[in-house]
This record gives structure tokens, sequence and C-alpha cells, in this order.
């Protein structure tokens, strides 16, 4: 894992077309940011790698406005990252509803995102066949 200063922390994997990204504790916006920015930095990333977001440490459910502030973000992010899926995974119940509101907010960015209670689960959807983007 690539330590960053904020709290999450990630690798890359050129093989698999993969960026994992690991939630030590709840990241602000700004910690997002700074290790979004790390990531695009890497030198083996590429912008249409997937993404698995294990968040499964976090067990507090994030506000609503907490929510927008991340899709907004993302989606400055998502013009320089293109990833191909992004793989959310979560605790179940009130996180679970809230990385769904998350993706709903951001459909616009032509991610293909699902939300996951299981990393197993969501390696084994990262791993199958994408579909293609629906034209918007």
């Amino acid at each position: 894992m690539t330590p960053t200063p904020a709290s999450v922390e990630f690798t890359v994997d050129p093989a698999a077309r993969l960026v994992r990204l690991v939630c030590v504790r709840d990241p602000t916006v700004v910690e997002l940011a700074t290790t979004m920015a790390a990531v695009l930095a890497h030198p083996e990333y590429r912008p249409t790698f997937s993404v698995l977001a294990d968040c499964t440490a976090i067990t507090i459910a994030p506000t609503s406005d907490y929510v927008r502030h991340f899709v907004s973000f993302m989606g400055v992010v998502h013009v320089d990252m293109k990833p191909v899926r992004w793989a959310q995974v979560v605790q179940p119940g009130s996180p679970f509803g809230m990385a769904r509101m998350g993706g709903m907010l951001g459909a616009e960015d032509l991610v293909e995102y699902r939300v996951f209670t299981d990393v197993a689960a969501a390696e084994r959807w990262l791993a199958s066949p994408a579909t293609e983007p629906e034209e918007r």
C-alpha cells in the first residue's frame, strides 16, 4: 500500500488494471483529494484502470452533504481518471444506502459504479467483462 497523508491508502496493479483504495478511517474530502492526486501521479497508473474502494473500516454512514461533496469532487477527477468500473465496498445498512445515493448522484459521470458489502464479490465483478457505457 502506498501511504498518503490521508486516511486512504492505495496500490496500483498494472497487470490487473486496478487501483485498490483502502479506507483506514473516514477520509475528509481534502484527504480524499490528496489521495486521488497521488493515484493520478503514480508512475504505473493509467486513466482506464478500474477502482476497488474498500471502505469497510468505516462503520458510520456519511452525511448527505459529505456524499454530495464527494460526488462533486469525483466529477472533476473523473475527467482525468475515467475508470472503467468503480466498486465501492462498505458496511451493510446505512453506509450501503449512502453509497448507493452517491452512485445515483454521480450517474452522469458515465462510470460503471456498483456498491458491495463483500470485497470478494466486488473483485469478481471487476474481473468480469465490462459493459459499454450508455451515451447520454
